[in-house]
């Protein structure tokens, strides 16, 4: 199944962008550090107003952030949210149509996990929870997949008894049509689970290159490593990164494999 590989590509965007606020984290717990160093030595209200400025500086990237994370917990709550609901329909679909088969495991009922709240776009839920969804859905499709094998296997058998003079063909007629419909029914389940993580991939891709493109203005912006303090967070930062050559009235798209190598380098630095 096709859309295993592609939950594998969307955790690791995940992973990426929560080192990336880290880092922005740690640029601004830094610059929080330096003014209040500088505001020791204010001595009259004219340099608190000239430093005014740099206050802005804090905030605006703090905002910027701020936005970052609430758009990835937007995602994150919505695709838990559409995994949850496809989760529960396929398991009521599965007990209802397959009454005879094997019951489903404890560790497969819908129970285990946190109730999804429509109203609440914003709640967190456990990453692990979403990675197990993913993980019992693909062996929910697996097992129906089984089924209709063996079901294939069956109607072969009645086909074969017909052939020998059976007068069974309106029974082979209904066979056929209950495996195919469940066949069906079974693609279009993966086929919206497949939309679901593509639709999702693309939103955090997006998030992440906002992230990204942030990381380096930022550190372009502001040398992180000639500001430091020994008390200063654990985050090293190395030469500086490439203009990524931004004109303020032609936008030129970012090179997207040198920032995701230097987002890379930045991040295991951090760790």
């Amino acid at each position: 199944m096709q859309f295993e590989s592609k939950f594998v590509t969307f955790n690791e965007k995940n992973v990426a962008i929560d080192k990336g606020v880290n880092i922005l984290d740690a640029f601004i717990e830094q610059l929080k550090k330096t003014k209040r160093t500088l505001t020791k030595d204010v001595q009259n209200d004219l340099q608190f107003l000239a430093l005014d400025s740099l206050q802005f500086q804090i905030t605006y990237l703090e905002n910027e952030v701020c936005d970052l994370k609430k758009s990835h917990a937007f995602i994150l709550n919505r695709t838990y949210g559409d995994y949850y609901k496809i989760y529960k329909y396929l398991l009521q679909s599965y007990t209802e149509r397959f009454p005879i088969e094997k019951p489903l495991q404890d560790n497969v009922r819908i129970e285990q996990f946190p109730v999804y709240l429509d109203l609440d776009m914003y709640m967190p839920y456990p990453s692990d929870k979403l990675a197990m969804l993913h993980t019992n859905l693909c062996k929910l499709f697996k097992s129906i997949q089984l089924i209709i094998n063996r079901k294939n296997l069956e109607l072969d058998g009645f086909r074969e008894k017909r052939s020998n003079g059976l007068n069974i063909h309106n029974f082979v007629t209904m066979c056929a049509f209950g495996t195919n419909f469940v066949k069906q029914e079974l693609d279009m389940y993966m086929e919206h689970v497949e939309y679901i993580i593509e639709q999702h991939t693309k939103y955090i891709s997006y998030v992440n290159k906002r992230l990204n493109t942030l990381i380096v203005n930022t550190h372009n912006d502001i040398d992180i490593k000639h500001l430091r303090e020994q008390d200063a967070l654990e985050v090293v930062v190395t030469d500086a990164i490439p203009d990524p050559m931004l004109d303020a009235e032609v936008e030129i798209e970012l090179d997207d494999a040198s920032i995701q190598m230097k987002i890379a380098e930045l991040t295991n630095e951090s760790t």
